[in-house]
């Protein structure tokens, strides 16, 4: 499933009256997954690079947090204000349930279909080098970027709260390409195109962690 879904849905997520989730696929949504009923995998990047907005825009007063599934996190950065670990969770959950929920109902529709997930790629450590933007251009322009160590600990406790997520019912989740980040867990600029997505080198290393799947 093509990952471009930014700032639309796929399925909506309500409340019963005793208290039980009850999920809602869209009409378009819905007709895309009958088609895999005779499928054996379904390949999926949707809402690849939404995340982008948490990793890039400097649009909060500052602050800093331990990283979520670190058991060895950086220590906190004293002169930001720190935030706990329960309300990035709570705050992330938006972008990571409109996966969640999508994939989900995928599973349920056809039981036997193997979903494989990729995980976005990390954030560059100075996108101000990259002249592409994408749409995040007057979002930068109006409130700067983010310092590259906590635009890395989003990156790491987004993907830490998907993953997790997503296994629990049977979806694999591969993460980026290990070739394509540096030592200290950034993008390689040789592997970007713009700000948020991979090049043509970076998707060959994609399809070749897949093709080792299926």
């Amino acid at each position: 499933i093509y990952g471009a879904t930014a700032g639309g849905t796929l399925t909506t997520c309500t409340l019963d009256a005793a208290g039980n989730k009850q999920m809602f696929l869209t009409e378009v949504y819905n007709s895309y997954l009958k088609k895999f009923k005779d499928y054996d995998y379904m390949i999926s990047t949707i809402f690849g690079n939404d995340h982008a907005f948490l990793a890039y825009v400097d649009n909060l007063p500052g602050y800093d947090f331990l990283e979520l599934g670190n058991e060895n996190p950086n220590p906190l950065e004293k002169q930001f204000r720190p935030i706990d670990q329960y309300d990035i969770t709570k705050f992330m959950t938006g972008y990571t349930d409109n996966i969640v929920h999508a994939l989900y109902c995928a599973t349920s529709m056809n039981p036997n279909l193997k979903i494989i997930h990729l995980l976005p790629p990390p954030p560059l450590k100075k996108p101000d080098t990259t002249i592409f933007k994408e749409i995040l251009q007057p979002l930068l322009e109006e409130h700067g970027i983010l310092r590259p160590s906590l635009r890395l600990k989003l990156y790491n406790s987004y993907c830490w709260i998907l993953s997790k997520k997503l296994t629990e019912f049977g979806v694999k989740v591969l993460p980026p390409p290990p070739e394509s980040f540096t030592k200290d867990g950034y993008k390689k600029m040789s592997f970007t195109d713009g700000l948020t997505h991979g090049n043509a080198k970076y998707g060959e290393l994609c399809w070749r962690q897949i093709f080792k799947e299926i």
